[in-house]
């Protein structure tokens, strides 16, 4: 079949899913449901049914996607209610400020620590509690038939809820958690009249303790009987903090007991068989910082969780889910412009990459410069597709003049994933050592160019804040950019290799060496 469509007007997506959906226009949801593919790694099953409720991998391997195609999913099978919950984006810095005073206050009153020692023993999770409760019945104020029954026990919770809105919101995480004033709640003085029964701090000022409200909750919430409607919240961006010390460790206790607190209630859902769930996508570099801060965060994530991986064995490199992806966008888009294409996934492949590149097959050339993740797939295509846009199909000559900016926005997004445990400065400092250095490499060969490179640039420019050691060996393999191996046989941890070894040679990603000026044949 004839192309008949220009590179140009091919829409293979956005490199953030949560972008392609951000109208939620019916052309925009079909185009995403045409595109999207399936993890092999995932059993969708156990997520649309609630057995499991986390969803974890690296950054761009398709969390979002999946949450919103479950979203998706749960509203067009079971007219489901969903809503969407962004902590980078709906809860602001201020937001956290008042978190972490209120549990400040929280904390005190039971512990004598230092002001260092305090924000270790912080623990938001009756925070969250309320955030929950408070999120539920918002949600659902205005929903006919429910997931709850509409009786006595219902309407006694949704009063004891309401009575916690004070005023006192504004927007963000304010608009569900009213500001706490040292560790209580000022609760509704008209609902309180109507009946509402909690342990008071101070009955006339109408003060209850955060902990004693969100007791309260939970406990009428168990009372609840379920009702016809299926209400799933997803929670996503679940992200840190870009700067180190305390903001990064605030973040992350509060992602920690954000996900202990998301299995505490669907233990309840469940246990109460309540039509309700929650599900949380997490990055997996996040998940390590979290993991460092007390509770067994990774045993829930292990008994509740799944993992999304695109390094499964495939019989051939045009049959890998990767290709696929591109195959399927590629197809959807072409079905978009009202051109349905019913060839074979190889024929429709060919018919716009050239069999070879650089004189590797252009399927295996695709997938040795990924990260094998979808967000890599729409990133190269649409920088190759920027050189000659006005071509009926992808060439060798498009994927060479475009490696070097693919290169350089792929280190931008690693460098984003460092930023979670090294400061910019540290940061700064690998890419001065990396650019101009050699594709592979010994532990040796990399402390002497640490050294002769702190020398020439100075120790100001970011040397002083690390040193070449295992453990930063390893964080730089956690992200992909450097693995063990050599042209013939290569490690990566996104090829499902958990472990650097430093004994033996390493390397660095092929698709960084345009970006950081390393000959191959160096």
């Amino acid at each position: 079949m004839s192309n008949s469509v220009r590179i140009r007007d091919l829409d293979i997506g956005k490199i953030d899913a949560s972008n392609e959906l951000i109208d939620n226009s019916g052309e925009n949801i079909e185009r995403f449901k045409m595109s999207f593919l399936m993890p092999q790694s995932i059993k969708i099953k156990l997520l649309l049914d609630g057995e499991k409720y986390f969803v974890s991998g690296m950054k761009g391997t398709g969390k979002t996607a999946l949450l919103r195609y479950i979203d998706l999913t749960m509203q067009k099978e079971y007219k489901a209610i969903t809503t969407f919950v962004l902590f980078k984006s709906d809860i602001s810095e201020e937001d956290k400020i008042n978190f972490a005073q209120s549990v400040r206050v929280l904390l005190v009153k039971d512990f004598k620590k230092s002001l260092a020692e305090k924000q270790y023993i912080q623990d938001y999770e009756t925070v969250w509690e309320l955030f929950f409760h408070r999120l539920i019945v918002q949600q659902l104020s205005d929903v006919a038939n429910g997931p709850f029954l509409d009786d006595k026990n219902n309407k006694t919770y949704i009063k004891h809820v309401k009575s916690t809105k004070d005023g006192s919101e504004k927007n963000g995480i304010n608009r569900i958690v009213p500001k706490l004033t040292k560790g209580n709640l000022k609760l509704n003085i008209d609902v309180v009249e109507a009946g509402v029964e909690f342990e008071w701090e101070d009955k006339d000022k109408k003060t209850v303790s955060l902990s004693k409200v969100s007791e309260q909750l939970t406990k009428l919430l168990k009372f609840l009987k379920p009702g016809e409607r299926k209400f799933y919240i997803f929670l996503d961006e679940l992200e840190l903090s870009l700067e180190t010390g305390y903001k990064h460790d605030r973040d992350a206790i509060l992602i920690r007991d954000l996900i202990e607190t998301v299995k505490k209630f669907n233990k309840i859902f469940r246990t109460n068989e309540l039509p309700i769930r929650i599900l949380a996508g997490i990055r997996s570099e996040v998940l390590e910082s979290v993991q460092g801060k007390g509770k067994e965060i990774n045993k829930t994530l292990s008994d509740f969780g799944e993992q999304i991986y695109w390094h499964g064995k495939s019989t051939d490199n045009l049959s890998h889910p990767l290709i696929k992806i591109a195959i399927k966008k590629i197809r959807a888009a072409k079905n978009m412009l009202g051109l349905t294409d019913d060839s074979v996934d190889k024929d429709l492949f060919y018919n716009y990459f050239p069999r070879d590149i650089n004189s590797i097959s252009s399927p295996k050339y695709i997938l040795d410069n990924t990260w094998y993740r979808p967000r890599d797939i729409v990133r190269i295509l649409s920088t190759a597709a920027s050189i000659n846009p006005n071509e009926m199909k992808f060439s060798q000559a498009a994927f060479d003049e475009s490696r070097r900016e693919y290169s350089r926005l792929s280190w931008i997004e690693l460098s984003e994933e460092l930023s979670a445990s090294l400061t910019p400065l540290a940061i700064n400092a690998i890419k001065i050592i990396f650019t101009g250095f050699k594709p592979f490499f010994w532990m040796n060969d990399l402390k002497v160019r640490y050294h002769d490179q702190s020398i020439l640039y100075g120790v100001d420019t970011g040397f002083k804040e690390f040193t070449i050691n295992g453990s930063l060996l390893q964080q730089l393999f956690n992200v992909g950019m450097i693995g063990n191996g050599t042209k013939g046989n290569i490690a990566f941890s996104f090829r499902g290799n958990d472990q650097l070894f430093l004994d033996q040679v390493m390397m660095i990603h092929p698709a960084l060496w345009p970006y950081f000026s390393i000959a191959r044949d160096h």
